[in-house]
């Protein structure tokens, strides 16, 4: 019975200590606070995007593949519409326009011989000095001619046209903002990603995302800092939102992974140029004022 009690009372004396240790743990362990998700409104929206000529580049591309001959501007040259960039090599096109107005002034000069018969022929039948089918014919050998140096002058045309293709020119005044080309590299038709010209100001094309929509508004002022190194580059005014909110394709630094988002495109006009094409801007827009 003695056994049976301090049995017991062990027992008893070791519930009491886990009790009283446990308690003691419980009081020395911190209280967990609950988190409170942070307010969208309360937060500075912080948007992203990209740089580029105002209104957009004008990508230059030839039309048939060439190789680079002769290279007449450099990056960064202020340019004028229809100034030559670049030269494709061109030796059959030269070739073929010689070819062309050869036959055209051949054909010129038929129809010159022709024109003159049939104006002795036009007096000969008037004073009945040839038959009206000797006339006929001196006319249609005219028109034949006439029609034979038009066809002639028009092909030579359109193989001068055909060789004024392989010469790249500015399609608008402004900046050759690049032009990544060599001599003798080939450039393959409709590659727009080798010449690139646009007006001189720039302006920031930036995706405001689903959750900052209303935060930004046409006419304010925003400063515009570069996304990589943080420097402030100036200063960004809003020209425009887009009416619409599309999607685009986000990557993460797995190339395997990919999603899309919902974007508004906000357009600011930059007070500062010379920046590089493609550069990553931010604009910070603080917290609405309460």
């Amino acid at each position: 019975m003695a056994k049976r009690m301090r049995s017991v009372l062990i027992w008893v004396v070791v519930i009491v200590v886990v009790f009283f240790v446990g308690f003691a743990v419980k009081r020395s362990a911190p209280v967990k606070s609950v988190p409170v998700p942070p307010k969208l409104a309360d937060a500075p929206a912080r948007v992203y995007g990209t740089v580029e000529p105002l209104g957009g580049a004008v990508y230059v591309s030839a039309q048939v593949p060439r190789s680079v001959a002769r290279i007449v501007a450099r990056e960064g040259d202020t340019v004028r519409a229809g100034q030559p960039l670049v030269v494709l090599e061109s030796s059959v096109e030269e070739a073929q326009v010689r070819a062309a107005f050869d036959r055209a002034t051949s054909a010129e000069k038929t129809y010159a011989i022709s024109r003159e018969a049939h104006d002795r022929a036009a007096g000969l039948y008037a004073t009945k000095g040839i038959s009206e089918q000797e006339f006929r014919q001196a006319l249609l050998k005219a028109g034949l001619d006439s029609a034979n140096s038009g066809a002639a002058q028009a092909d030579a045309e359109l193989a001068r046209a055909r060789l004024g293709q392989l010469t790249l020119k500015a399609p608008v005044d402004g900046i050759l903002y690049k032009l990544d080309l060599r001599l003798g590299q080939t450039l393959a038709a409709g590659d727009d990603s080798k010449i690139t010209v646009g007006p001189t100001r720039q302006q920031a094309r930036m995706f405001v995302e689903s959750f900052w929509l209303g935060r930004l508004k046409v006419g304010d002022s925003y400063k515009v800092i570069d996304s990589e190194t943080g420097r402030e580059l100036g200063t960004g005014r809003v020209a425009s939102m887009s009416p619409y909110v599309g999607g685009r394709t986000v990557r993460t630094d797995d190339v395997k992974e990919r999603f899309d988002a919902e974007y508004q495109i906000a357009v600011l006009e930059l007070d500062t140029t010379g920046l590089p094409l493609g550069l990553n801007v931010v604009a910070e827009i603080g917290a609405p004022s309460r």
